[in-house]
């Protein structure tokens, strides 16, 4: 297949604004797999010649016009742009001149270059830059001369200055009426990012670079290929753009939403930087960041928390029919929320629509409170008082409810949640606490408290989910659990539901103490859940699946005590009771997941213990088979994505083992591949990073035993740099790093000894 030269050049051009090391990464996005394509492209770069006529903006003549050239002032992967000064006599004026770049004048790029100049000749706004000349160089090349704007960058003016959440919120809503008049003029920017946005010393924005814009109404493909030769930019393109499907105004506006994320929370909602192109893709097509609060420091969290949350979510939706279909209602939203009016992003009834009356009214609605107080008088105070706290008490732990299990449950799932999973429930928590003071002796109330408990723990340090590697807040919190749990199993003798629930407590703290070490203890608490559940008359689906677990806990155990027979039977044990549970509720995704989880521990049984590959390997194609119905059904899970990584990982063992080296390596590299890329939504998930640690070190060792040296050196230093993010006070990162450690003293070796 003939290469297409018009996109090499375009290619080089913008690689040669990426540093000389990040350039492989960025290759990697932009060819792809086209690996014709790169080779021409890497010719290029390498043919040390960069500084001559291909690209080189060679000639430029002292004047332009009118326009006497003072200096460079920005060179982009298509044009360079200087500084510029009127001196014909007419009148004194400072411009911006862009001018093509030689070796990029061919017609289809020529014809992109004039369509900015079109696109920009078309609008005036304040807050979009003004084309104010044009013309064409003496060798041919077009040029125009546009506003020159002294400023600096949308981020850096608003870190500079450390501009209030208001502040920034204006900035952002002057960007959005910038946006929308350019859709109004059917222009389509198609590359908003704080880098073309500058903001004057007015403190006005000014949004630049229409140079990959595309008109609405032109649907020609030969202009559509000419004004989109150039990519988007992987950080701020929406998921249809990174997909190459069609474009609308809902594109711009993910934009838009990614760069409201980056000004209100400090830090970019995915981090895709030196990803493969199609690891891009299925970050910003699958992955939705967590909630800028959960981002966000200080008091900016808390203002983050709620509309603002909703109303940025809803611009970087997936699909575009779900998001703002116009920067106008992004704008509108904005401005309702400065001015503390419901946001259409929020659903909500009567209740939050008052809650946001009585924000925006406060000394009116104080007057009018202390105004009905003084008229009811003394006459049924007690009463009123009363029912005032019975309702008060509903509500707060209404909202506690809606903290700690709805909400929760809603983001426990999705990729990034991990801190705003434990901040979701340190918020229900404080509810609870509040209220347990007035509990008294309710059940219910502390069976919520319970569970709130256990959440938090999960979050924070439970080893078999996301988590951010705080094992002793976990086992703390646990233990918190499981008091409250027996105080309600006491409460409870014969209630099903109790007894499930005090099983799975004794299994949090059996996996806790095991994941510490203390095997002893993690089997007593083993066995006492199924003691709790062995007391009831009759189990529920959930106390089933205790029972399976706890099989599942004790097999681990009396594995890692050399009691293989046994170890066997027990995980049998706990296989027969999950098939049961799944033939019966074959829609029970949790017990689904659990049993694909068991299907690996009997594979590593197999593999680790009684070294049959056949058996291994037969057992994991039945995990693998639940583990993609998991994903099917649920393509936005993290748990999901992170369990089929996981197989591939697990799938390339046992082929490196069985001397399929390069299957055992191409698995391998795709494991870690797919793990990163959901680690680029989840910085803060302990146990994904230590997963990837190790197998990166595994990796490695795979490579050097190839005598693939170089490769084995950059896989472990990629272990020890993701290493170095774990937390250094839990109990499994230091073999973590001295196996790591130990095997890049390997490869160095290695690599002296082929010197």
């Amino acid at each position: 297949m003939p290469v297409d030269y018009a996109r090499v050049k375009v290619i080089v051009a913008d690689a040669l604004d990426v540093p000389p090391p990040s350039r492989a990464a960025f290759l990697d996005t932009r060819c792809g797999a086209d690996a014709a394509l790169r080779r021409e492209v890497e010719s290029l770069l390498s043919a040390g010649d960069l500084d001559g006529p291909f690209l080189e903006l060679d000639q430029i003549p002292d004047r332009l016009g009118p326009y006497r050239i003072v200096s460079e002032i920005g060179s982009g992967g298509m044009g360079a742009v200087f500084a510029a000064e009127r001196d014909d006599g007419e009148f004194e004026q400072r411009v911006a001149i862009k001018i093509i770049k030689r070796g990029l004048d061919t017609a289809a790029v020529l014809r992109r270059f004039v369509a900015e100049r079109q696109i920009l000749a078309r609008l005036t706004h304040p807050n979009i830059t003004r084309l104010l000349d044009g013309g064409t160089t003496p060798d041919g090349r077009p040029y125009f001369a546009m506003e020159y704007i002294e400023g600096e960058p949308i981020g850096d003016y608003c870190r500079a200055g450390k501009l209030s959440l208001d502040a920034r919120i204006d900035l952002l809503i002057a960007v959005c009426d910038a946006v929308e008049y350019a859709h109004h003029n059917l222009v389509l920017h198609r590359d908003i990012k704080a880098g073309n946005i500058l903001v004057a010393r007015d403190g006005s924005p000014k949004l630049l670079d229409f140079g990959i814009a595309k008109l609405l109404e032109d649907d020609d493909d030969a202009q559509q290929t000419a004004v989109g030769a150039r990519a988007w930019t992987p950080t701020a393109a929406s998921p249809e753009q990174v997909r190459g499907e069609p474009l609308s105004t809902a594109s711009d506006v993910y934009a838009l939403g990614v760069l409201a994320y980056e000004l209100l929370t400090g830090r970019a909602p995915y981090d895709v930087s030196g990803q493969p192109h199609e690891h891009v893709v299925r970050i910003v097509s699958a992955f939705m960041p967590p909630a800028p609060s959960a981002i966000a420091d200080g008091r900016d969290s808390r203002r983050l928390r709620g509309d603002l949350d909703q109303v940025i979510l809803k611009a970087l939706e997936k699909s575009p029919g779900d998001r703002y279909q116009r920067a106008a209602e992004f704008a509108e939203d904005l401005r309702r929320f400065r001015l503390r009016l419901p946001v259409s992003a929020r659903r909500g009834g009567r209740a939050y629509r008052a809650r946001k009356f009585a924000a925006r009214h406060k000394r009116s609605l104080a007057i009018a409170a202390v105004a009905t107080i003084a008229i009811v008088g003394s006459v049924g105070r007690a009463l009123y008082e009363g029912r005032v706290a019975d309702r008060r008490f509903r509500d707060l732990r209404e909202l506690a409810d809606t903290f700690v299990f709805e909400f929760y449950d809603s983001i426990a799932t999705l990729p990034g949640s991990t801190p705003a999973r434990e901040l979701v429930i340190r918020r229900g928590l404080e509810y609870l606490d509040r209220l347990s003071k007035d509990a008294g002796s309710d059940l219910d109330l502390k069976r919520e408290l319970a569970q709130a408990y256990e959440r938090i723990g999960v979050a924070q340090g439970s080893f078999h989910d996301a988590n951010l590697g705080k094992t002793s807040d976990a086992r703390a919190n646990f233990e918190k659990s499981l008091a409250l749990f027996e105080a309600v199993s006491r409460g409870r003798p014969n209630d099903p539901a109790a007894a499930a629930d005090l099983g799975e407590a004794y299994l949090r703290m059996a996996a806790v103490t095991d994941f510490a070490g203390h095997r002893a203890d993690a089997e007593a608490f083993d066995r006492r859940a199924l003691d709790a559940i062995a007391r009831t008359p009759a189990l529920d689906s959930k106390g089933q699946l205790v029972f399976a677990m706890a099989n599942f806990g004790l097999a681990e155990i009396l594995a890692s005590a050399g009691k293989i027979q046994d170890a066997l039977e027990t995980r049998n044990r706990s296989i027969s009771a999950l098939q049961v549970l799944t033939a019966k509720s074959p829609d029970d995704w949790q017990a689904l997941h659990y049993l694909a989880q068991s299907y690996k521990r009997l594979m590593s049984l197999y593999f680790s213990q009684l070294k049959d590959n056949d058996r291994a390997a037969a057992a994991l194609a039945l995990a693998m088979s639940i583990d993609q119905r998991l994903a099917a059904h649920d393509p936005s899970s993290a748990v999901s994505a992170l369990d089929l990584a996981t197989d591939q990982g697990l799938m390339a063992t046992i082929k490196h083992r069985a001397g399929e080296a390069d299957a055992s390596i191409d698995l391998m590299r795709q494991s870690i591949g797919a793990r990163r890329a959901m680690l680029a939504v989840d910085s803060r998930n302990f146990r994904l990073r230590s997963l990837l640690a190790q197998d990166s070190g595994k990796l490695g060792t795979w490579l050097r035993e190839q005598h693939r040296l170089l490769e084995a050196r950059d896989a472990v230093q990629q272990g020890l740099e993701l290493a170095a993010g774990l937390n250094p006070d839990n109990p499994d990162t230091t073999p973590i790093l001295k196996a790591l450690q130990t095997e890049a003293a390997a490869t160095a070796s290695a690599l002296r000894a082929r010197r």
